[in-house]
């Protein structure tokens, strides 16, 4: 769990943006500011989605989940491991949830309790 964790908690609460600086592995340990759905190098914005095991991962370990809203036409999630998030900052900017929440979250739930009307 990163230091910044209740700020990540907060930000989806909230529907908050974060501004997130953290280490891209996929570009040899360089890093990267965005504003996150959570530093102005060049920020990007993200939205808080999720916290808990990659699904995906042999290991499982936790991981932070975003929607970079910059990332292609539409956006892309950007999945983190704690290590690689240098910090996390609440921003003023808010999101919704039907910008990026395109499956049945009673499928596949989220782990950090939200209250994000038929999106929760």
């Amino acid at each position: 769990m990163h230091r910044d964790h209740s700020i990540f908690v907060r930000a989806v609460k909230e529907r908050r943006k974060i501004r997130l600086v953290y280490l891209d592995n996929a570009d040899a340990g360089s890093f990267q500011a965005k504003v996150s759905a959570p530093m102005d190098y060049e920020a990007k914005l993200s939205a808080p989605m999720d916290y808990h095991p990659d699904r995906r991962a042999s290991d499982k370990s936790d991981c932070y989940y975003f929607w970079d809203f910059e990332e292609g036409p539409n956006g892309a999630p950007l999945i983190l491991e704690p290590d690689q998030i240098i910090s996390m900052r609440l921003d003023e900017e808010t999101f919704e949830p039907s910008e990026f929440v395109t499956w049945d979250v009673r499928e596949l739930p989220w782990f950090v309790k939200r209250d994000w009307g038929k999106f929760s």
